[in-house]
């Protein structure tokens, strides 16, 4: 009993002692898997409209990034299967294997692709803030004791702190760490984190909070008529298809969105999907 208690412990060291290149090792065989299985897991969100959404009463998904999805599943000769992520878990269905690439609104960042790889990027936006028009607020210096609505785990939070304070309206010396509380914030604004949008732009007509903070694409679907946005843009945003460290799919996915942006497919899409 004792040697075998031994031989465990050692086992379960050995595990944890796997050198970096292991991961890699195991992402090398993702492409054989997808070709046996005929399938392709695609992690997407469910409430970005235009980008990625499932209708509630047909469960099927439909937008810019899911159109994506399609085009990438056909030229692997396979099919998509579509797995439902949120901003905060992004990385973790990759690392673990769950996913074999995320393509949802995810925006490449120096800590981001320390975990994971990114493809070319597909789309490049901004991030700005969308107001109530009464609201008084017109651009960034406006947000001074205000409440910003932001997605959980998104990088819109740290975007908006860097810009106030690229502007002289924060002492750089204040950022924050990357992966800052966001909710704990309290130093000019403050940040008030919900799951989804929807859930965003019922809190900014019921005005308990003062703007949403997000890429400009996505809040467009959200303006409304009493909404508008503020005149300052910051923070460019290239979106592009997460995938695990090393994988094989990299080569390919880079070559195929290249293509595709070149020859317009891309923009068709994109104005399609998001009525522009």
């Amino acid at each position: 009993m004792k040697k075998l208690l031994m031989l465990l412990m050692a086992l379960a060291w050995a595990a944890l002692s796997l050198p970096s290149w292991a991961a890699e090792v195991s992402a090398a065989d993702d492409l054989k898997r997808i070709k046996e299985s005929g399938v392709l897991r695609v992690a997407v969100k469910d409430a970005m409209l235009g980008f990625s959404y499932q209708d509630p009463v047909s469960g099927k998904f439909k937008g810019f990034d899911i159109e994506l999805a399609r085009i990438i599943a056909r030229e692997l000769g396979v099919n998509p299967e579509f797995q439902v992520v949120i901003a905060k878990n992004r990385e973790e269905v990759l690392i673990e294997g769950k996913a074999d690439v995320v393509i949802a609104s995810y925006t490449i960042t120096d800590r981001r692709e320390q975990l994971v790889s990114f493809s070319y990027p597909y789309h490049t936006d901004y991030a700005t803030l969308i107001v109530d028009r009464m609201s008084g607020i017109k651009v960034l210096r406006d947000l001074k004791d205000k409440t910003i609505g932001v997605v959980r785990g998104s990088d819109s939070p740290m975007a908006l702190l860097r810009e106030l304070a690229e502007r002289g309206v924060l002492p750089v010396e204040s950022l924050p760490a990357a992966d800052f509380d966001p909710a704990r914030w309290d130093s000019f604004v403050r940040f008030r984190v919900m799951e989804d949008f929807p859930d965003l732009s019922t809190a900014l007509s019921h005005g308990t909070i003062d703007a949403i903070c997000s890429d400009k694409s996505v809040l467009a679907i959200y303006r409304t008529k009493k909404r508008t946005f503020i005149d300052d843009e910051f923070a460019p945003q290239p979106y592009a298809v997460g995938m695990r460290k090393g994988s094989p799919l990299k080569p390919i996915i880079d070559r195929l969105i290249k293509r595709i942006g070149e020859d317009g497919t891309l923009d068709r899409l994109y104005r399609e999907c998001l009525n522009r």
